[in-house]
Parts: C-alpha cells; structure tokens; sequence
C-alpha cells in the first residue's frame, strides 16, 4: 500500500485529504455488501436488537450491525434500520484500518437514531479503541455506492477523543505546564499536531494564528516530535503535562486554554459515490481526520447537520468538518452547525485540469500538477469549460475517454476526445473546468460557523448561494470564494451570491493572500501567468453585516461584482477591491 502521509509534497498536501487518497478506503479490510439489488415493492422496518444489538450494554455492536443491514439487503433495499436512544459500541481493533460499519450498494436504505425529548439525537455510534498515536483512522459509518440512503438522528463520537485541552498554569523561556480541564482525555506523550489558544472566560479562539497546523501542513511536526510532545508531569491524579518548546512556549501567557489533537488523518463519516443522499439531524462531537466526507456524490438534502462540542471541549476535530468533493448535481444544505473544526466547516470543491499535452484536433491529455488525472474521473458526455482570460468560456463534451498515461508534468494524465474541435486560445496554460466533479447547485442557509481555526465556508461552486449564516471567530476569512488553480480544485466559480450573512472577529490571517472576512479571488498557481488568469464571473454581496474584522469585503478579479446593503462596525477597511468591473456598489458604514 502506498503511504501517502510519507510521498505527498505541497501542492498534494492541498488536495490529499479531500481527492486522492480516498482510494485507500476501497481497500480496507472493512465488512463489504456488495450485492447487486432490485428494487423492494414495500418499504420494510428492522430492528438492530432483533439482530443482537443493544445499546449501553458494553458490548460490540459490530457484527449485529452488519447482520441487520444483510438483512436489509436481502429485502432488496427500501427498507429503515431502526436504533434505540443510548450508545452503540464499535470496538476496533487496528483503527487505521478497521472500519466500524460500512455498507455497500443497499438502495433506499434509511439509518435512523431514537431523539432526546429537545429533538436532538438520542442514538449514538461510538467507536471505542486503545490510543495509538498519528492516526489515519478509517471510517465509523462508510457508505458506498448506496441511492437514496438516508442518515438521521444519529451522534458519532470516539473513546477516547482524539483531542484535549488544558490552562497554562506556568511557563518559561523554554516551555508551558498545562492542567488538563475535567472531562478530557488525559494521555501520556502525545504529540501536538494540531494546537491553538483559546480565551478562558469566552471559550473564544484566541485572534493568534495556529500554534500548529498537523503534520505535513505544519512543515516540523513529523521532524520534531520530541519537542512537540506533551509529557506528564507529576502524579496521575494532578492531570499536569509539560510541553518543552521554546518555539511555543514564546507565543503562550499563563491562565490561555491550550487544546491540541493527537493527530490530523482520517475520515469519520463517508459518502462514495451515492445518488440522492439525505442526512437530517446528525451530530458530531468527536472526530479523528475529517468529519464527515462526500466523495462524488450526486444531490445531496441536509438539514441541522452539526459538529459541536462537548462540556469542556474545545476542538471537535482535527479536520473540516464536512467536505463536498468532486460531487455532482443539486446541494441544500440547512441550519448547518459547525464550531472547533481544524481548516474548513464546510468546503466544496471541483476539480481543474489543463491540456498538458495536445494530441490532435479533437484531442488533448488533462492532467493537474497538484495531484494528476485518473481515468475514473471522466464519464463519457462530461461537459469541461477551456476558460478564455476574457471571461469566455468553451465547452465541449468527453466523446471517448482514452489511456492514463504519465503526462509531461510527471503527473497522471488522460487523453480525452472530444466532441468538437479544441479551442483556437488552447495551450497548456488554459484552465479546464471539469463540470463532471461539480455541482450544478449549491445552497447553504440558515447556518452557523464559530471558533474555526481555517475558514468556515470554502466556496469553489457555481450557482451557489449562501443565506442568513453567522460565522464568527473564524481565523482565515470566513467564506472564500472562487477557485484554487494551485491546489486544483476548481471550478473558477460564477453565479455566487452571499446575502444577509453575519461575519464577527474574522480573518486576523491571511488564507492563500485572502483577507477579507468575505473573499472572492483565485488562489494562482504557477502555470498560468496572471494575466491568462480567466475571472470570477456574477457574484452578489448583499445585507451582509461585518463586525470587529480588519477587513470587511476583499475582490480581486471579478466580473460583475454587485455589493449592496452591506454594513460595517469597528471595521478597519471596509471594502478591498482589485481589477474588478462593479455592477452595483451602494453600502454604508454603521
């Protein structure tokens, strides 16, 4: 198997948690459905206790599990899996690479939690296995090529968590000694992957940068582990850790909280290629690596989806907390709650890719320099958009999708046919939208982002909207929208609006140059000069509200931008624009 936490550089860094890697999950050793199913005339109610499981009794539910959704398979899908309030306990042996339930091709299955009497989820998946340190945890629930699968009233939490917290009690020129607060894990000799400061009266992300960032992306953890590891000081029972790190210990003051995660891989929840997924009423309060992930999927319905934390929590994971990637078709997302997450609440990206290498008239080899091209990721009567630097953009339909070939960038690369000539502007700078990994809708209304050390919504969509959302104590700028050519995940995005949206304490560091609490531009890469960068086309800025950010709206080469309505309070600098055409600029300063 191939380690890809040893081999990524940089730029596969950037799309490693979300593209990539995700094909080591086809091949671990999880339990596997795999029968083809017809359709069920009658929808049919299991029970997971008839098949073994209870909740609470300090068993593992494992198997009862998975003897219930056989069951539901055999009926031919279109069927409720019902649990009782209480938890159900996945025992994993090797966390890396056993995953607790995993379901494959059963159409129209529904998995459905008891509620607590205030509507939350009284249903609760824990999965229960001995600390290791620097996991890459496989998943608790994985679906997979699964229709109309529905997901609600469900918790997924971990034991231990992943993550703790303590209050600098002391510190000196060359450490910190913190006390771990009541209800978090206290473990020996765990590294500090992912590390930030937090105010002890609000419970607030301190407005400092991370202090780290997980392995790779951090650049020293994984070659400095002996200083970045927390060691137990004192009795057992005095929950005392030492930190001996001049590097850290210089940017921390006596009485900040101190949380970190014992690593930064993995998947929690997984969605692979499912067509008309629903999940409603789903909560997160522990994860290890991303929360939850969907991968190629095809319209998606979710409502009060929340990652949240817990009693003296204050991370929830070490990841985003829900990623849309390379999915198709129609998203609306409702009364969204993600708080503690590590990098993004919510990112939704596509992909890019460039003719590397022109074949013929008709023809050219796609590839990226962040990652390559696969052939699975083409379908035959895929649109991709050749993006002109002067807003045009030429689609043309996959006819013929030909062999994976090493491309002249070093990367994996597919020759494509297509339907009609390639455009006269082509040559390996052009940008390629892919419109067969992106959606063709998004909205997200309703929802909240709070205390996120990345950015709350990462927004690489067209059509997409985003409405009557707060986001607050967001370290990079709360919502970012276009795409990112050095990373490869696309599209360049148009058709955007973000209205009656509340941004507060946002983007005190800067996120690929961005730095506005609400940013529209390109992260550029190095392929493409800047000016054959093509533009962000049509976005809307309206009623939105910036407080206490030092900049309140940053734009950087769009076309047809419209700002109205829009209000500022204790904002440094109101509105940043650069080589954009207004179509509408009315707006006030509280």
């Amino acid at each position: 198997m191939i380690n890809f936490t040893k081999t990524m550089n940089l730029a596969f860094v950037c799309s490693f948690i979300r593209s990539f890697s995700f094909a080591v999950f086809f091949i671990l050793p999880c339990f596997t459905l795999s029968m083809a199913l017809n359709a069920a005339e009658t929808v049919k109610v299991f029970k997971v206790s008839d098949f073994g499981a209870f909740p609470d009794d300090g068993k593992c539910d494992i198997q009862a599990v998975k003897d219930a959704v056989v069951a539901c398979a055999k009926h031919g899908g279109n069927a409720v899996l019902k649990f009782d309030g209480g938890k159900y306990e996945f025992f994993v042996k090797d966390p890396n690479k056993d995953c607790a339930v995993k379901i494959t091709k059963v159409n129209g299955l529904t998995i459905e939690g008891a509620v607590l009497p205030d509507g939350s989820p009284a249903t609760v998946f824990l999965r229960k296995y001995k600390y290791a340190p620097s996991l890459d945890a496989a998943s608790i629930l994985f679906v997979d090529r699964c229709e109309n699968f529905f997901l609600k009233n469900i918790t997924f939490d971990n034991s231990p968590r992943y993550m703790t917290a303590g209050q600098i009690i002391s510190k000196d020129e060359k450490s910190i000694t913190v006390k771990i607060l009541d209800g978090n894990p206290a473990i020996d000799n765990t590294i500090i992957y992912c590390a930030n400061l937090w105010d002890p009266k609000t419970r607030n992300l301190k407005k400092v940068p991370s202090l780290t960032y997980g392995g790779t992306l951090s650049g020293d953890v994984d070659d400095r582990k002996s200083e970045y590891t927390m060691r137990r000081v004192g009795g057992k029972d005095e929950n005392l850790f030492r930190l001996d790190c001049p590097s850290v210990a210089e940017k921390c003051a006596v009485g900040e909280i101190f949380s970190w995660h014992f690593g930064w891989l993995g998947y929690q929840v997984n969605f692979a290629y499912c067509k008309n997924l629903r999940v409603e009423n789903v909560k997160t309060l522990s994860a290890i690596g991303i929360a939850m992930n969907s991968w190629m999927c095809e319209n998606v319905w979710a409502k009060k989806v929340e990652f949240r934390r817990d009693g003296n929590q204050m991370q929830v994971g070490c990841r985003d907390a829900w990623i849309l990637n390379a999915c198709r078709g129609d998203f609306k997302i409702e009364q969204m709650y993600a708080e503690g997450v590590r990098w993004d609440g919510q990112n939704v990206c596509g992909r890019f890719a460039w003719p590397v290498e022109i074949t013929g008239k008709n023809s050219a080899v796609l590839s990226n320099d962040a990652f390559g091209m696969k052939t699975f990721l083409f379908r035959k009567g895929d649109k991709i958009g050749f993006c002109n630097p002067n807003g045009e953009e030429v689609m043309l339909g996959v006819e013929r999708i030909g062999s994976q070939i090493t491309a002249k960038n070093g990367k994996a690369g597919v020759e494509i046919f297509f339907d009609a000539p390639l455009p006269d502007f082509t040559d390996g700078t052009t940008v390629c939208n892919l419109y067969g990994l992106n959606l063709d809708s998004y909205t997200l209304k309703d929802s909240a982002f709070k205390n996120i050390a990345g950015t709350a919504s990462v927004l690489r969509a067209n059509n997409a909207k985003i409405e009557n959302c707060s986001f607050s104590y967001i370290m990079y700028p709360a919502v970012c929208i276009g795409g990112d050519l050095a990373c490869a995940e696309g599209p360049i995005s148009k058709n955007v609006s973000v209205e009656d949206c509340r941004f507060d304490n946002c983007a005190w560091e800067l996120r690929h140059e961005a730095k506005g609490a609400l940013s529209v531009a390109l992260n550029p890469c190095e392929r493409v000069p800047l000016n054959k960068m093509p533009p962000i086309c049509n976005v809307s800025l309206k009623g939105n509200f910036f407080k206490d950010c030092s900049v309140g709206i940053e734009a950087r080469g769009v076309r047809g931008l419209t700002l109205s309505g829009n209000a500022f309070d204790g904002v440094v600098k109101d509105i940043i624009l650069k080589d954009c055409l207004i179509s509408e600029r009315p707006n006030c300063t509280k």
